[in-house]
């Protein structure tokens, strides 16, 4: 420092000498970096926000779109490198910190012109399985708004999350291993298989898609879509050139599915024809020994079923009836069931005997006695 080195007439001496000769001081300005990062980060707290896509909702038909809001991003590094720039060049005064709006995912823009229904599905379902039912429905406030945008692919294990209790779900009958069993989620195929028909005639890409191990009551064979969570799961892609919308509902004893989207060019209608080009028989019923079972009584444990080979086509007509394209969708196999029945030992003795079971057979007044069992 000027003045202020050596002893007191070397002080004296530069002191005067600087009176007359003007001494130019270089200053060097330094900031703790470490403490001004700790005051960004929580004003960042305060200030960072994800912000909100815009959504669809349906009331009694209508479409309601709510609009997006930006969500908001603070840049400790930018924002450390202008307060320096600012204390470099003496600027000392009040700043405005650098804060970035971020779109969310999902524009307004970008949906405001979801108005048209591209394709529509509906099952019937027992309300009287109340537990059922309930997963139905359950499934469909999941699905219900849900939007996916240009070339997006759509999972419906993810947008149901794990079929428990704990997620929501109740205990139904499920499928397994070509019987129908107890399990959490019972019911939620049927949201699956039904909106499958709903993207197959609304012309979206398949991405992956599995058939049950037996045909379903509800739909024609070939268009059903099981799911397994965590190993089979039904997706979709969005092949539009425009983001669509899934609606999905429950009316009474019905479930109805719609893809929505914008009005496309030339009207035309999609039907889907299941085609059974080859059927396999089971074998003969399994026969369980149970002398508990009374009389001549036969308990039927499991029913015998057809299996098939079928081919789904989906054909493609114009406004007037005219058939435009006809494309092979799948080719699926449901194996036979073999029945299983539950009869005592002397039942199971008259099966085996030909004479006498068509003597049961032909006359269920014949009194068998232990000479027919010879």
């Amino acid at each position: 420092m000027v003045g202020r080195s050596g002893d007191i007439l070397d002080r004296l001496s530069t002191i005067i000498k600087t009176r007359n000769n003007k001494a130019y001081i270089k200053l060097e300005t330094e900031f703790d970096k470490k403490k001004l990062a700790g005051i960004l980060e929580n004003i960042k707290k305060q200030i960072d926000s994800e912000g909100k896509n815009a959504s669809i909702t349906f009331d009694k038909g209508k479409i309601n779109i709510e609009k997006d809001i930006a969500g908001k991003f603070l840049d400790i590094d930018i924002n450390i490198k202008l307060i320096e720039n600012n204390i470099l060049n003496k600027k000392f005064g009040n700043m405005e910190l650098y804060v970035k709006d971020v779109n969310p995912e999902i524009m307004y823009e970008d949906i405001k012109e979801i108005d048209s229904v591209l394709a529509s599905f509906s099952t019937k379902f027992n309300k009287g399985q109340v537990n059922r039912s309930y997963n139905i429905s359950l499934a469909c406030e999941r699905l219900n708004g849900t939007i996916i945008p240009v070339g997006g692919i759509f999972s419906m294990d993810k947008a149901l999350g794990p079929r428990t209790v704990e997620n929501g779900f109740k205990e139904a009958p499920v499928i397994y291993k070509n019987e129908f069993v107890p399990g959490a989620g019972g019911g939620v195929c049927q949201v699956s298989t039904t909106l499958y028909v709903a993207v197959l005639k609304s012309k979206l890409e398949i991405v992956e898609r599995k058939n049950h191990s037996l045909p379903l009551g509800y739909v024609d064979p070939g268009q059903d879509a099981t799911i397994a969570e965590g190993s089979i799961d039904f997706k979709f892609k969005n092949s539009k050139d425009y983001p669509i919308c899934i609606y999905a509902g429950v009316e009474g004893n019905k479930l109805e599915i719609k893809i929505y989207g914008r009005k496309e060019g030339e009207e035309f209608t999609v039907k889907l024809v299941s085609k059974v080009v080859e059927v396999y028989y089971p074998e003969e019923d399994e026969v369980i020994i149970d002398d508990s079972v009374p009389g001549m009584e036969k308990v039927v444990l499991r029913e015998a079923k057809n299996g098939m080979r079928v081919i789904v086509y989906r054909d493609t007509y114009t406004k007037d009836g005219k058939l435009l394209s006809r494309e092979k969708i799948s080719e699926d196999v449901y194996r036979p069931v073999r029945g299983q029945v539950k009869v005592n030992s002397k039942y199971y003795d008259v099966m085996q005997n030909p004479y006498l079971y068509d003597l049961y057979n032909n006359s269920l007044n014949y009194e068998f006695n232990d000479a027919d069992y010879v």
